[in-house]
């Protein structure tokens, strides 16, 4: 007899005694593969509970509880290898453009409430500089104009990290010392690390000069001086 869905895994039936009983999970486990992990210790219980009382051996229900917890643990580390992939740390080595020396490493670290962006940047003018995420992974041009405009999947006008509107790569401003030395840190809640609005192998790009936070498109923050490619930490 064709296996009967019961709300979950799809049981196949056989004859004991001159009856039908549930006798296992079917061969298809054609079950919908979204469900949660957690359903399934439910599922285990209500098997042993459904094959005691139907006088199914204890052997098939071994082999059952078998498979559900292989089940479990492969939905698990599915889960687990995705989220790690979210959390891996992306990095853009900046490069001098436009005639400057400016070099350099931005990282963008997942956490807990939003990403935390560190930029270690040598070779600036002192004072400040405009700091964006473009919305090409090209930093080939001398220029650095093949890194395109400013990354903003959201189409709004252009800010900074504390006005109302703003480009999702919009993070302000760093400014130099008067070795021409940047340290830089801020947290990001916006960021994404995958799906279509994914910053990775997008690219940032440091200004000549200090961005004003409200000019499209870029603030005049002058020339591009460093541009660097946003890859996965390695």
């Amino acid at each position: 007899m064709a296996g009967k869905n019961v709300g979950g895994p799809r049981f196949r039936e056989g004859r004991k005694n001159g009856s039908y009983v549930r006798t296992g999970l079917a061969r298809d486990h054609n079950h919908n593969p979204a469900l949660n992990a957690g359903l399934f210790l439910p599922y285990a219980f209500a098997m042993v509970y459904t094959s005691r009382h139907a006088g199914v051996s204890f052997n098939t229900m071994k082999r059952n509880l078998l498979f559900i917890i292989v089940l479990l643990f492969a939905v698990c580390l599915l889960f687990t290898n995705a989220t790690a992939q979210d959390a891996t740390p992306l990095v853009a080595k900046l490069s001098p453009s436009s005639g400057s020396q400016v070099t350099g490493t931005v990282t963008f670290t997942p956490t807990a409430d939003g990403t935390q962006i560190v930029a270690d940047i040598t070779g600036l003018k002192p004072g400040k500089h405009g700091l964006h995420i473009h919305e090409k992974g090209d930093c080939s041009a001398p220029d650095a104009s093949s890194a395109g405009a400013h990354f903003n999947p959201t189409h709004s006008h252009h800010g900074g990290p504390a006005t109302a509107e703003r480009h999702v790569g919009d993070f302000g401003n760093v400014e130099a010392d008067a070795s021409g030395k940047v340290h830089f840190e801020l947290k990001e809640k916006n960021l994404k690390f995958s799906g279509p609005d994914s910053i990775m192998g997008k690219s940032v790009v440091v200004h000549e000069k200090e961005d004003d936070l409200k000019t499209d498109p870029s603030g005049n923050s002058g020339a591009r001086v460093g541009c660097g490619v946003i890859v996965a930490v390695k």
